[in-house]
């Protein structure tokens, strides 16, 4: 289970660049093009998200209800992968213990990464309750569109465009999705 700890501070694509890209100067329609904006993100980003993927920088929390068995790794979603900012488990007895960076490797070269026990060891034994274990992590891009591909900006502008223009559409633009099949996860 996945929840949200933190969201993303901005819009991947501002109401400037997409005003830009659409070639209006006026004000009138900004909160459409707000909204089309947010839809777009909504699209791709997060964990309902087609992609599947973080694009501006947020914090989430992975709940498990047990680890993995012996040495399989716990995958973290949502990539790309900033950091782990803790990870936590319930042991046995119901207290609260932390994984220190030496307890586990991180494998951030897969997409998604994952997380292994450190060599030689397994992971511990947790109490088999719900959510029992809690990895928090950072994920996204970085903190602002220019830290996102430009495939993904352009497809989002080419979905703001085309939905700005054809307003009863239902349906996304080819280039758009051409552009954004290789980001998906």
């Amino acid at each position: 289970m996945l929840s949200l700890v933190t969201a993303p501070a901005t819009e991947p694509i501002s109401l400037d660049d997409a005003k830009a890209h659409l070639r209006v100067d006026h004000t009138s329609e900004n909160d459409l093009i707000t909204s089309l904006i947010t839809s777009f993100r909504a699209m791709v980003d997060g964990v309902d998200g087609t992609l599947n993927r973080a694009l501006i920088t947020q914090t989430w929390d992975l709940l498990l209800d047990a680890f993995p068995c012996g040495d399989e790794y716990i995958e973290i979603p949502l990539p790309p992968l900033q950091s782990i900012e803790s990870f936590t488990y319930k042991d046995t007895d119901g207290e609260v213990q932390t994984l220190t960076s030496s307890d586990y490797f991180l494998d951030q070269v897969s997409e998604p990464a994952r997380l292994y026990p450190a060599y030689g060891t397994s992971w511990p034994a947790a109490l088999s309750q719900a959510n029992s274990v809690t990895v928090r992590f950072v994920a996204g891009y970085g903190d602002d569109a220019s830290d996102i591909p430009e495939d993904i900006i352009l497809a989002g502008k080419l979905v703001i465009g085309h939905f700005y223009s054809n307003r009863s559409s239902q349906e996304l633009p080819p280039a758009a999705s051409h552009l954004l099949r290789k980001y998906r996860v």
